[in-house]
């Protein structure tokens, strides 16, 4: 077949079945309209799949609690911080008189000499306030 004979041909199929279409329309024959039920059967749509969605409610906030506690901190005596401070200055006046000792220093080991004998009274009073602050 050529081209052309194809679109002939093409052509009266095309219509044939409209004529067939239309006769079966304004044809009022109850066969032919079940013969037409029969041969196109009537398709239900294939429903549509549903999605079912969950929402999870937000969760409650804990209840807020509130506690006070009350602590006791016992705080140190100023006297007895005083007398430390004393101490850590005598402990480095007798670190250079020993230095000054092992050098054979007189000079130096007379003047730091005269710093722990100014010293004694401050740390004495500060550790005798220290102590009555502690109940001793």
């Amino acid at each position: 077949m050529t081209k052309k004979t194809i679109t002939i041909v093409a052509a009266a199929v095309a219509t044939i079945g409209l004529g067939y279409a239309a006769g079966a329309s304004t044809n009022n024959s109850a066969q032919e309209a079940a013969h037409y039920a029969a041969t196109h059967p009537v398709v239900a749509p294939t429903p549509m799949p549903t999605a079912t969605v969950t929402k999870t409610a937000p969760a409650k906030p804990a209840p807020t609690v509130s506690t006070t506690t009350t602590v006791s901190v016992a705080t140190v005596p100023q006297a007895c911080l005083d007398a430390l401070d004393n101490a850590d200055q005598g402990f480095t006046y007798a670190s250079q008189i020993i230095t000054a000792a092992g050098e054979f220093d007189v000079a130096t080991m007379n003047a730091v000499t005269e710093k722990v004998t100014a010293l004694a009274p401050k740390y004495n009073a500060n550790k005798a306030a220290c102590r009555a602050a502690g109940g001793q």
